[in-house]
Parts: C-alpha cells; structure tokens; sequence
C-alpha cells in the first residue's frame, strides 16, 4: 500500500471514530402500547443514559372501558429517573391527587445507543391510573393495565458528524488530484 493511501486511510478512520463518539448523547424514544381495555399509548420522549434524565416528554394515552385517555408531558417527581421504568405525570406544581399517571417497566435499560425494547406487563408497575397522594407517591383508581408495546430509538448522526466528515472527503479529493496530475490520470 502506499504511503500516500495510508495517510489517507488513516485520516479516514480518525475522522469516523471522532463522528461516532459525536452522536452519543440523549435521544428521542418513541412508545406504543396497548391496555387492557382497548386504549392505547403513542408518543415520544427524550432519554439521556449519561445524565439519567427524561425531557420533552409527549406521551397520549386513547380512551378505553376502565378509564379515560391523556397527555403526558413530564417526568414523575415522586421517583428518580431510572432507565428500566417510565413514569410519566401530566401536570406539575401545587397537588398531584387525582391525576393521570402512567408507569411501565420494561425488559432492559435504556442506553444511548436506541435499540427497541419490549414493555414489561409483568412488571411491579405497568398501569395508568390516578395520583393517590398531592406528591403521586401511590397509585389511585381507576386503573388499566398494560398488556404489550416498546419503547424504540435509533441513532441518528448529528450535522456536526458530517461538520468532521468534510475535511476527510476534502483530503481524499485534493490526494487523488494531486496524484492524477502528478502521475496523469490512470
């Protein structure tokens, strides 16, 4: 091999290890499921495995038999942020007693890497149903049960991954002519 070619290869490959370590960081889940009334659940939220944080959370529930449907918008302040178990309110401040809350295990973390993972219906929490108390410490009827769905995230490269990639593509292009007419065009 060249030496040439092996600079470049070598730009190359330092280039796509600086993009891949560019698109780690928080990503945008989506959720399906379904209840055992006939409701369903749809939406998307934020998740960031470095941090253990959930943001703009945008999760419908449908209405069903046991209980109506709702959006969800925020993260439970009862609970810590846990990458195993979604826990979803949908107002904040002042008492929390009688609204909608929504809790899913599911069957592995969440990471920063996406993937899709199952909801865990046998998990110690995998309902909606209402706030008992002013902080949504315990649950409150009605509640309906979920039967299935997952959660899913793909990574996505980031503009400033293409931002690295430039100079790599601009090398390779500015070598190869300068080897053709150095060496003429082959």
């Amino acid at each position: 091999m060249s030496r040439s070619r092996s600079t470049t290869l070598k730009v190359l490959a330092a280039v796509l290890c600086l993009a891949a370590s560019a698109s780690a960081g928080p990503l945008t889940w989506s959720i399906t499921g379904l209840f055992n009334d006939g409701g369903a659940i749809s939406g998307s939220f934020v998740y960031d495995a470095d941090t253990n944080a959930y943001s703009s959370i945008d999760v419908t529930t449908t209405d069903g038999s046991i209980r109506s449907g709702a959006h969800y918008t925020l993260h439970n302040p009862c609970c810590a942020d846990d990458p195993t178990f979604l826990l979803f309110v949908t107002g904040v401040g002042g008492s929390l007693a009688g609204t909608p809350v929504l809790s899913a295990f599911l069957f592995a973390p969440m990471t920063n890497a996406g993937g899709t993972i199952g909801l865990d219906p046998a998990g110690a929490y995998h309902s909606e149903e209402s706030c008992d108390f002013a902080d949504c410490g315990g649950p409150a009827p009605p509640q309906r049960d979920v039967v299935s769905g997952s959660v899913t995230a793909s990574t996505v490269p980031e503009p400033g991954t293409f931002v690295l990639a430039l100079p790599a593509f601009a090398l390779i292009a500015s070598r190869r002519k300068w080897l053709s007419n150095r060496f003429g065009s082959r």
